[in-house]
């Protein structure tokens, strides 16, 4: 590599903010090899990101064109003479002048901001909410759409109901009152992430009407996704056996066999997709189209 090539920037960079992007596009433009120094600052509900999730969003972004660099969180850089390479100030376009990292994320005025930033402001308050029976594909369709939103950019998290259920939902039966107090905890989870600016793609059975209704008094932002799946294919895809026990008797309680699962009526749901027949790719796809991503 020529270090006379290199376009070197330090700061704290946030993935992925539309004032660095633009000059780290100037750069690559000229022809320069781009290396971003990062200051490792700790999470804090302004700066939500650490040096690992910033870098991983430069190399999706980017890929090999630009490099990353860890500076420590020192009080300021010092700039002498005679160094062998230029310091130069890069003057954006008012647009993405007016653009405020910190506003965006708590929500105040941003200014003129280029099309599309405000929708991704607000998806960044969203739960997506997957609902449907055991097996149904609401997990595996919540994780692929993780991938395709942290590649383009999203803060995203994802909330799924068998991990709750080994910390934060440990010790809840599957009775009525023990599925109610799992998803309030879950939704107070997901809001409270939301205010955060942080989207958040829950996975949960949620099996009743009732239930669904406890999570929407909750989550003040929420996207309804039914993954709409025949049984009899939810429970060939059981590596667990659990429709099995539960035929058999040895699991109580279980939705899909011994307790109800109530299809989410149309004032509910946003989206059905059919997880039983279309593919992976076709599902994710769906979801993109409908939240216009």
């Amino acid at each position: 590599m020529s270090y006379q090539r290199v376009a070197l920037y330090p700061g704290r960079f946030q993935p992925f903010h539309n004032g660095h992007k633009f000059i780290v596009d100037q750069a690559l433009a000229a022809g320069k090899k781009v290396v971003i120094g990062m200051r490792d600052t700790p999470i804090s509900d302004s700066d939500p990101y650490t040096y690992k999730q910033r870098a991983e969003m430069v190399r999706r972004v980017y890929g090999d064109k630009v490099g990353v660099m860890l500076f420590p969180d020192i009080e300021s850089i010092n700039v002498g003479r005679g160094l062998g390479y230029d310091v130069n100030y890069i003057e954006a376009p008012k647009d993405v002048q007016a653009i405020s990292a910190t506003k965006v994320r708590s929500g105040q005025g941003v200014g003129n901001l280029p099309e599309g930033i405000e929708e991704y402001v607000r998806l960044l308050e969203t739960t997506v909410w997957f609902t449907g029976l055991p097996c149904s594909g609401k997990t595996t369709l919540a994780k692929a759409f993780k991938t395709k939103l942290l590649s383009k950019g999203y803060n995203v998290m994802l909330v799924d109901g068998d991990d709750l259920r080994t910390g934060l939902c440990e010790g809840l039966g599957f009775t009525d009152e023990g599925r109610k107090e799992n998803l309030r905890r879950a939704a107070w989870m997901c809001e409270t992430l939301n205010r955060g600016k942080t989207m958040v793609l829950a996975s949960f059975v949620s099996p009743t009407v009732e239930l669904r209704k406890v999570v929407r008094g909750i989550v003040k932002n929420m996207v309804m996704v039914h993954t709409a799946c025949d049984p009899a294919i939810c429970e060939k895809r059981d590596v667990k056996g659990m429709y099995a026990k539960a035929r058999a008797g040895q699991m109580k309680g279980f939705t899909g066999v011994d307790a109800v699962y109530e299809v989410p009526v149309e004032e509910e749901k946003a989206l059905d997709i059919d997880t039983g027949t279309q593919t992976l790719d076709e599902s994710v796809q769906a979801l993109m189209d409908k939240l216009g991503v």
